[in-house]
């Protein structure tokens, strides 16, 4: 497996298992592209790691976010308030933590 970007990019095996840090990075990337107090889907940080394979990295991304979470990195959201992504059922959104505690 190649990686130019550490976010995945240059992948060359098809669907192969991003690690931990492409997706964590591919996470801080893209709340950061999208600005304060925005929020991103899982399913755009697995298309960001590996566009013609995101389905299959759905499960890794949503795991590292909840690891995120736990650390206070970002917030699980889900209908708008923070929640416990792993009791989650249904569409979850990400958010930067500091982003949520001061309401921005």
């Amino acid at each position: 497996m190649t990686k130019s970007r550490g976010d995945g990019a240059g992948r060359e095996e098809q669907g192969s298992a991003p690690t931990t840090g492409e997706v964590r990075r591919a996470i801080a990337r893209l709340l950061r592209e999208r600005g304060d107090g925005k929020t991103i889907c899982p399913s755009e940080a697995a298309r960001a790691i590996d566009p013609a394979h995101w389905r299959t990295h759905m499960g890794a991304v949503r795991a590292e976010a909840f690891r995120m979470a736990d650390a206070g990195e970002v917030v699980v959201l889900q209908r708008g308030r923070v929640v416990n992504g792993r009791e989650a059922r249904g569409a979850i959104r990400i958010a930067r933590a500091d982003i949520a505690r001061t309401g921005r």
